[in-house]
């Protein structure tokens, strides 16, 4: 594969939750590494950046480079990285079918699995991991003991607005 130099271009001040901008921790795009071959400037991450949004390991990503799953431009230093499109594509792609809850008026279900959780005399904090993301539900101390919450249960974390409310999908 021939190697993509990196494009020149202005820091992004905007971050979208992952520790980098919107073009990648070093602000640049890669240069001509666009499908339509029209050498627009694309936005791009660097490989452990974007494992970690896939949650995946950087061998994982190597792994489909090889296999050709993922298009990866070289940095001028080898540095592997990987178009955001790209890496949304994939997110997309593995994304399971969310389980349906019985109602709820939040519209974001997050599949997760419980981590830990920390139960006081009324309150309690819910520790969980949905794919690349932790999620910490402050809940009631009732709630845990009825939804029997415990590290490892299968739950779904529904977030709406600053709120994460946790719920058990229908068996």
């Amino acid at each position: 594969m021939a190697t993509q130099r990196p494009a020149r271009g202005r820091r992004s001040g905007a971050r979208d939750g992952s520790g980098a901008s919107a073009t990648g921790a070093s602000g640049r795009g890669l240069s001509g590494g666009d499908p339509g071959g029209s050498g627009a400037a694309v936005e791009a991450l660097r490989i452990g950046q974007a494992a970690a949004l896939l949650g995946v390991s950087v061998d994982t990503l190597r792994r489909w480079e090889d296999e050709g799953s993922i298009a990866v431009a070289r940095s001028p230093g080898g540095q592997r990285r990987i178009r955001i499109d790209d890496v949304r594509r994939l997110i997309a792609s593995r994304r399971s079918p969310q389980k349906p809850i019985a109602r709820s008026s939040a519209r974001n279900h997050f599949d997760a699995v419980v981590l830990s959780v920390v139960k006081g005399t009324a309150a309690a904090t819910v520790e969980m991991q949905a794919g690349p993301f932790r999620l910490v539900a402050l809940t009631t101390a009732e709630a845990v003991e009825e939804l029997a919450l415990e590290p490892g249960a299968q739950v779904v974390a529904s977030v709406k607005a600053t709120s994460v409310i946790v719920g058990r999908p229908e068996p």
